[in-house]
């Protein structure tokens, strides 16, 4: 894995913003597969980039990976499935990929994470999914941090990984034309039984 996020972040980096995720995830898959790394792997690759109106844009790739959660700042939480479901890496390579997009509104939470936060051995991803937009609802106004361990704490039940990332798109300020501002994120990250 960390080889594969490696080469992701280069090539991401190498190509440039207007590079679709899904051309980077395809770049990815070749390059593992010719390096002779390829494993069934699933990834979320998003690119965001702030509107002059303060809304975020963002454009994602999903192979295989549970889907991004959007918790807007007025509305119920839900997940950006995109219109076409890709494949993990490495298991069907000369599919194409998908891109899609969306336009995070200022206030909006985007929530990435691993399946170690959403699946047990003792119910469904389904469960797991209602489970985490229920939480995700009820800790729409708390702080990123908060937001995080409290989906930490009430969901896992620590025996997998759990990586999870919460961006939200501020409101814009008066900051020089040009000027994009910083990202404000959030990550954390468990390993089992910590």
């Amino acid at each position: 894995m960390g080889q594969l996020r490696s080469m992701l972040r280069g090539l991401a980096w190498n190509n440039g913003p207007e590079c679709l995720p899904s051309a980077v995830l395809t770049m990815l898959e070749d390059a593992a597969e010719g390096l002779d790394i390829a494993s069934f792997t699933t990834v979320v690759h998003a690119r965001l980039q702030r509107r002059p109106d303060g809304a975020w844009h963002m454009t994602w790739s999903n192979a295989g990976h549970p889907p991004p959660l959007l918790i807007p700042a007025r509305a119920d939480p839900y997940f950006l499935t995109g219109a076409d479901t890709d494949p993990p890496l490495c298991v069907a390579p000369v599919l194409p990929r998908t891109s899609h997009t969306h336009i995070l509104a200022p206030g909006d939470t985007l929530l990435l994470y691993t399946d170690g936060l959403i699946e047990t051995p003792t119910a469904s991803l389904d469960d797991g999914q209602h489970r985490l937009l229920t939480a995700a609802a009820h800790q729409r106004g708390a702080s990123l941090s908060d937001l995080l361990g409290s989906l930490q704490r009430s969901l896992s039940d620590n025996r997998d990984d759990i990586a999870l990332i919460a961006f939200r798109a501020d409101p814009p300020t008066s900051a020089p034309p040009g000027h994009r501002g910083p990202l404000r994120v959030r990550a954390t990250r468990q390993r089992p039984g910590r």
